[in-house]
């Protein structure tokens, strides 16, 4: 293996790693700012979807504790239009009595899904003379945001259910969009983060590229030099060989110098 190969085998790696750093720290960055920006949506949904069931009861809890039936509450009638009317994701309100019997229903005209009969009848089941805390239950199905609310008469029973259907689609439309926009910055990012990372190791590697090639030249001049006959018009073969001769001449008088001793 070459100088130069393994000077690549050692930069390349040292450059790539910090890429590849900063790709899994923009992906993981972005993983988290979509679970928390869906989690904001949500949260909007089901705060929104509260106060418009609030604002009913509260209208629904004035008649009643003045005396006033559901039925014959003109105030809550126009409430409930007037909500209808400001918000198009509100598809259905509607009002329960005490028995559980619907009495006003506000809708726009698209199909939401039904309240279950064990929601409805823990609603009315839950005393309020025993708790100052109000019934309120909120959940999630098929792309809606549900809202079951009790409304107390004079006596803190249970007046009225409140019944509110809000429609998720436009907030998860609006977080979808955004989350194209974050994961569209983050491959800009990602690019912009490999364009840099090549101009390092291009700004590295070159330089060294240069340095070893010029001690690879130097290193094999001073090679030559060393290959070259000491002695002018004669070859290196030649010299070796006249060379071994001499030692083995030596060797040879050696030899007999000692068999030559008393």
């Amino acid at each position: 293996m070459t100088e130069q190969s393994t000077l690549r085998r050692r930069i390349i790696p040292l450059t790539l790693f910090p890429l590849f750093g900063l790709c899994a720290v923009l992906i993981f960055s972005a993983l988290l700012i979509s679970l928390r920006l869906e989690k904001t949506v949500t949260d909007l949904i089901e705060q929104r979807s509260k106060l418009l069931a609030t604002q009913v009861v509260e209208v629904a809890e004035g008649g009643l504790r003045f005396g006033i039936s559901i039925e014959d509450q003109t105030a809550l009638t126009k409430k409930l239009e007037l909500l209808l009317s400001n918000d198009k994701q509100l598809l259905k309100i509607r009002v329960f009595d005490d028995q559980g019997k619907p009495l006003l229903t506000s809708a726009l005209n698209k199909k939401t899904s039904d309240l279950s009969s064990p929601r409805l009848r823990k609603a009315l089941a839950h005393d309020q003379t025993k708790s100052t805390d109000q019934y309120v239950k909120t959940w999630k199905e098929k792309g809606e945001q549900h809202v079951l609310m009790q409304s107390r008469d004079a006596m803190g029973l249970t007046g009225a259910i409140i019944w509110v259907v809000y429609s998720t689609q436009s907030a998860h439309v609006a977080f979808e969009q955004t989350l194209d926009r974050l994961l569209t910055t983050c491959m800009w990012l990602i690019l912009a983060g490999t364009l840099i990372f090549s101009l390092f190791v291009a700004m590295i590697w070159y330089p060294w590229e240069r340095h070893v090639k010029a001690y690879q030249s130097s290193s094999g001049a001073e090679l030559s030099t060393l290959t070259d006959s000491p002695i002018p018009g004669v070859s290196l073969a030649t010299v070796i060989k006249e060379i071994s001769s001499v030692e083995q001449e030596l060797q040879t008088l050696e030899h007999n110098l000692r068999g030559s001793k008393p």
